[in-house]
């Protein structure tokens, strides 16, 4: 674990930690400044039959979604710095009109719901 990650500011409820060579995305809870484990996205939904695409192009967020749009994407999970602050991701089905925030904790179970909807 990066070592600025092992003390965690009052206000930061979460930390997300980003290993791009596995392709695995891990949450961390803010408990009394150190973080806890919550889980492990990629290999959460990976485990669940879903196939992840971490999209780290550098290009602008805009960018992305019409690249996943483009491609067919059906899912799209954005964890963003603001919605960290608040313990929530972003979720928008490809035929949602708005995308919904969602608590972090909640996020792999809401999409293998939507996949067997």
């Amino acid at each position: 674990m990066p070592q600025y990650v092992l003390q965690l500011s009052p206000e930061q409820k979460y930390a997300v930690v980003v290993d791009s060579k596995l392709s695995r995305l891990y949450v961390f809870k803010n408990v009394g400044g150190l973080p806890h484990y919550v889980a492990d996205y990629y290999v959460t939904l990976g485990k669940a039959g879903v196939d992840v695409l971490y999209d780290d192009t550098g290009e602008r967020p805009g960018a992305k979604f019409a690249s996943m749009e483009l491609i067919g994407i059906p899912h799209r999970i954005v964890i963003g710095e603001r919605g960290l602050k608040e313990g929530k991701v972003e979720y928008k089905g490809r035929h949602d009109a708005e995308a919904q925030q969602l608590a972090l904790p909640d996020i792999a179970k809401f999409v293998q719901l939507k996949l067997c909807a």
